[in-house]
């Protein structure tokens, strides 16, 4: 694994920072939905009054929010960096190219082209996982609050 980072050239370390920060943002989302959705289920059958009930929903549900900003920028900016580590990794290759073809070797043309397909592999690794995770994260939530709503409408014990 080390290899790779060191292949995929300078890019790979703000990828690997990106990796680490959606992956503790995922863990603990994960964990902390059990939690809420538990809390928010309480509320729902021990707070007689419905404005109060409201307001407690309505803070359950900024909690459940929180770090999916945090998961949004990083399945917006791993690709990006990916791409910025494919430019870079490219720079490198027309560099050995515009040498001359006396002045190349195949192992430096072929190192700008792994670090080139190594972040572009690398930032869609990380973009894709917590993509599915965001908008599994976002489904749940949708779905918590269509159930507070259904709660306050019609005032039924229906469970999440």
């Amino acid at each position: 694994m080390w290899e790779l980072m060191q292949k995929g050239g300078i890019v790979m370390y703000p990828l690997l920072f990106c990796s680490i920060l959606a992956m503790g943002v995922v863990l603990e989302r994960f964990w902390s939905f059990r939690l809420l959705l538990a809390e928010g289920r309480r509320i729902g059958e021990t707070e007689p009054e419905q404005t109060r009930r409201e307001r407690a929903w309505e803070a359950v549900v900024r909690r459940m929010e929180r770090g999916l900003g945090i998961l949004e920028t990083i399945i917006t900016v791993a690709p990006m960096l990916g791409l910025l580590g494919t430019i870079l990794g490219l720079i490198v290759t027309f560099d050995v190219l515009g040498a001359g073809a006396d002045q190349f070797s195949k192992a430096q043309l072929s190192s700008g082209l792994a670090e080139a397909m190594l972040t572009t592999a690398f930032g869609l690794f990380i973009a894709i996982p917590a993509l599915v995770a965001y908008n599994g994260f976002r489904r749940r939530i949708d779905l918590f609050i269509d159930w507070c709503n259904e709660r306050l409408a019609d005032g039924t014990d229906r469970a999440c």
